[in-house]
């Protein structure tokens, strides 16, 4: 009943997150297949496909997808990358979201109209891999982001990631030198009030050719937004 319910919802919501292997197409392959499917968690089903030695497998989601492919390549079988579909991500959803499996961390990508899903994870993929200087292979595509949800899901994108992880407020001392995006550097000369989101700095370096050295007073919360990093 739930594999039908589940074919149900691939008709209803016209998507197909499916591929296709050679295999036999008895009854007991097919709930051999099924097995594969079951025992590593995928959310999928196979059926025959159109020719007597063609298997199918069909899945919710493009994860369930990846997973299914994962599972059934373990097996020893071999897919037929060219009947591959995902689907036009862009009709169904404004982004994915991308999981750091060592960190735990997730940050969320937009989808291109009119380039291929799966080109644009993998820059997004690349893109993680280079910001955070770890392999490629501790990052996967781990969710989606409904159309019109973009500004509400809680994750962030890599630009806001790095800049939040490279500026921690409560790292800042005396003496710490302030990186702003607009390219000027201040020094930290008072940090009496940062328990209320306060802190005095003057500037420094080439900065003080614009302005009188006199500290001023700049609020945490903005610091956090404009700093793109602290010595």
């Amino acid at each position: 009943m739930k594999h039908l319910q589940l074919f149900e919802e691939f008709i209803n919501e016209g998507k197909s997150f499916e591929f296709s292997f050679n295999y036999n197409t008895d009854e007991d392959d097919v709930e051999y297949i099924q097995n594969i499917l079951m025992n590593a968690g995928v959310d999928a089903i196979a059926e025959p496909g159109l020719d007597s030695e063609e298997m199918v497998v069909k899945a919710k989601n493009a994860v369930e997808l990846r997973k299914a492919k994962k599972a059934i390549q373990a097996d020893g079988f071999e897919i037929n990358e060219s009947v591959v579909n995902e689907g036009d991500m862009t009709k169904f959803y404004d982004g994915f979201i991308v999981l750091d499996s060592k960190t735990k961390k997730t940050y969320k990508f937009k989808y291109v109209k009119g380039t291929k899903n799966t080109q644009v994870e993998s820059n997004a993929i690349s893109k993680l891999a280079s910001s955070t200087n770890q392999p490629s292979s501790n990052f996967m595509v781990h969710g989606f982001i409904q159309k019109g949800e973009w500004n509400n899901s809680k994750e962030k994108t890599i630009d806001e990631s790095v800049v939040n992880e490279s500026v921690n407020v409560k790292d800042i001392k005396v003496g710490t030198i302030l990186n702003f995006k607009d390219g000027e550097t201040w020094k930290v000369t008072k940090t009496s009030g940062i328990s209320s989101g306060k802190i005095f700095a003057a500037p420094y370096g080439d900065t003080k050719k614009s302005y009188v050295s006199v500290a001023i007073e700049f609020s945490t919360e903005n610091l956090e937004k404009d700093l793109t990093s602290i010595e």
